[in-house]
């Protein structure tokens, strides 16, 4: 109710695109999301006993505060409404581990990928991509680099399933920085070390993935990334 009355004001009742009318409307948006989001996966408040379905539920949400965000054009409004969708992530990892846990954060780091790629296509907002190219990278060393301690998944199958979600992180923080100097022929200055920092952090973490899982391969895993950087070369 109060997350409600947050948009309402900011989305209906303000006055101009003022900065307290922006950080209102955005607090709305992370408290209905972090409200959903506890129905779904938090002990003490779950009122929907089946997990699998807050995933859809929550995506619908990001959606929603995709939209308005973009509709009023405002970075504020975004930041602050995917702050609490990042520490949602970092308290479902925080839990006993498992794979609804796994997979709601790895679905929603990538959602909030796209989204960052969305938006730097509309509003090319520097800052913001910024933020949740850290706020990725750094969710998935702290908590996914390793294999969780008690997650029921065999080696070789975290494997695919984290690198698989990092390589699509990379290709889509990538893409954002392609797209940023595309869009317009300029060149910006946060786009050459945001480019370097998505690389060297993808490069490096994959590397020593193969080494510890598929050492025997190495040369497949190398022919395949540089085949996706020659694309990423191409296309920028």
């Amino acid at each position: 109710g109060t997350s409600i009355l947050f948009i309402a004001y900011g989305y209906f009742f303000r006055k101009s695109q003022e900065f307290f009318a922006e950080a209102i409307l955005g607090c709305g948006l992370a408290v209905l999301y972090y409200a959903t989001y506890a129905v779904f996966y938090l002990d003490q408040m779950r009122l929907v006993p089946q997990p699998w379905l807050g995933v859809p539920a929550l995506m619908a949400c990001l959606v929603f505060m995709g939209g308005v965000a973009h509709a009023q054009r405002s970075q504020t409004v975004a930041g602050i409404s995917v702050f609490l969708t990042y520490y949602t992530v970092a308290l479902s990892a925080s839990q006993a581990p498992s794979l609804t846990n796994v997979a709601y954060a790895f679905c929603t780091c990538g959602a909030l990928a796209l989204l960052s790629l969305l938006f730097h296509i509309s509003h090319r907002w520097m800052l913001f991509s910024w933020a949740v190219l850290i706020a990725t990278l750094g969710t998935y060393l702290y908590f996914f680099w390793h294999k969780p301690r008690g997650l029921e998944v065999d080696d070789l199958t975290y494997f695919w399933i984290s690198n698989g979600f990092l390589t699509l992180c990379y290709v889509l923080f990538s893409a954002t920085c392609i797209l940023d100097a595309r869009k317009t022929g300029e060149y910006r200055k946060g786009v050459g070390p945001m480019a370097g920092v998505n690389s060297f952090v993808y490069l490096v973490l994959i590397f020593f993935a193969v080494r510890n899982n598929y050492v025997e391969y190495e040369w497949a895993f190398r022919f395949g990334i540089s085949g996706m950087l020659l694309a990423l070369a191409l296309l920028a």
